[in-house]
């Protein structure tokens, strides 16, 4: 397996099929590699697992990372000289996936989603393991291992319950905060018509006043003319 195996070299014309030398897996290793993986992507997301470790340990940092990098939580890109090594690796067992949009739907996807997803089904996978192992021999230390990865799984179901429902409890949170803001919002805008209308009745109230205090002085002003013509037909009853 020459060409798969190629190690990078001062040459650039076969940069394409070379394989940087730090990230060239032994060709039995390879294979045992491959025999664990049931699709393309699976074997690329072990493959990840096998040249980049210290992404998968305790401290979770596949978390951090995602194939290409950014997005809204703007992640770092995975290895460049990893990613290269997956793809040749993977185009190789599965050239299907040569073309590059199948590789970004079955691969790529594949990838990321076991870097953002907690150990569970790991532990679930070894607990199946050591049952089966212990259904066949029956011995004492598979029956205890059995038991302790019994125990590891559920802690690590429990926690990834407990993730599940944090994020459900905060997503609920987030949902009756802005619910709460766009009540007191309707609120404030109902308050401002309800007091809009208040002025526009006070003002129309305040002008029907002034007009019921303008229209006696109106009358008296009109009695006091027709007085004023009548005195002025008796004072003068043949006119100046």
């Amino acid at each position: 397996m020459p060409g798969l195996l190629a190690v990078a070299s001062d040459d650039d014309t076969d940069e394409e099929n070379t394989i940087p030398e730090e990230m060239v897996i032994p060709g039995d290793g390879l294979t045992i590699l491959k025999d664990r993986a049931h699709s393309a992507g699976n074997f690329a997301s072990i493959l990840l697992k096998e040249l980049m470790p210290q992404l998968f340990g305790q401290e979770n940092l596949r978390n951090m990372y995602n194939w290409n990098g950014g997005g809204i939580n703007a992640k770092r890109e995975v290895c460049p000289r990893a990613k290269l090594a997956i793809r040749q690796y993977v185009n190789h067992y599965y050239p299907e996936c040569r073309k590059e949009e199948t590789f970004r739907n079955v691969v790529v996807h594949k990838v990321n989603e076991a870097l953002r997803r907690p150990r569970v089904k790991a532990c679930r996978r070894c607990l199946l393991t050591l049952q089966m192992q212990t259904n066949k021999c029956g011995d004492e230390n598979s029956v205890t291992s059995s038991l302790i990865c019994q125990s590891h799984a559920t802690l690590c179901h429990g926690l990834h319950v407990y993730g599940s429902i944090k994020k459900n409890v905060n997503r609920v949170e987030t949902n009756n905060r802005l619910k709460s803001i766009k009540r007191e919002s309707n609120e404030e805008g109902n308050r401002a018509t309800k007091n809009q209308a208040e002025g526009k009745k006070l003002d129309k109230d305040v002008a029907s006043r002034e007009m019921m205090m303008t229209r006696p002085k109106t009358k008296k002003q009109a009695e006091g003319t027709k007085l004023e013509n009548v005195v002025s037909i008796f004072a003068f009853p043949n006119g100046l």
